[in-house]
């Protein structure tokens, strides 16, 4: 019956597209799309503009911030048929394709949140196999007992300066 209606229907059935005359009781069609776009539920549902009035500035004007159609009487039945299955075409495109973004992102999500992981645990492998060469190290160092490090074909590679005192050598 009049835009307040109209708006209070489309917040509680989301609708595909709205389509929406300029002059309605109340308030008109540009008052409606103002008020769908300051809603979030309701700020991407297409909307297509009817009006008796040939005001390029004002048809510019939402077309460009607000509405995605805007026809001016006399139009054809099947011309109003054909621009309604193109918005709620597209529009259903666009919300597969949001649906389809956001499994996107869970996946991505997930595969980060796994990389992080594995690089916390390299971290720690790392830390552990950093601490444990330094107590190696420091044992090799500190030791009371001569240690040789020696390679498959038996000759040294380093001794440490236990092993050094041991035979006289530096």
């Amino acid at each position: 019956a009049d835009c307040e209606e109209a708006l209070a229907i489309a917040l509680t059935h989301p609708p595909d597209l709205v389509v929406s005359d300029l002059m309605m009781p109340n308030f008109g069609g540009e008052q409606l799309v103002a008020a769908m776009r300051a809603r979030p539920e309701l700020a991407q549902v297409p909307v297509l503009i009817l009006s008796a009035k040939a005001d390029d500035d004002l048809r510019l004007s939402l077309l460009a911030s607000a509405v995605q159609d805007y026809v001016t009487k006399p139009f054809s039945a099947h011309e109003l048929r054909i621009r309604v299955l193109n918005l709620v075409t597209m529009k259903r495109a666009r919300d597969a394709l949001q649906v389809e973004l956001a499994t996107q992102n869970d996946d991505l999500s997930q595969l980060t949140n796994q990389l992080i992981a594995n690089r916390r645990a390299l971290q720690v492998s790392h830390d552990s196999l950093r601490q444990s060469e330094e107590r190696w190290r420091a044992v090799y160092e500190n030791s009371a007992a001569g240690i040789a490090l020696l390679d498959l074909d038996g000759q040294i590679l380093a001794v440490n300066p236990a092993f050094q005192q041991m035979l006289g050598v530096s």
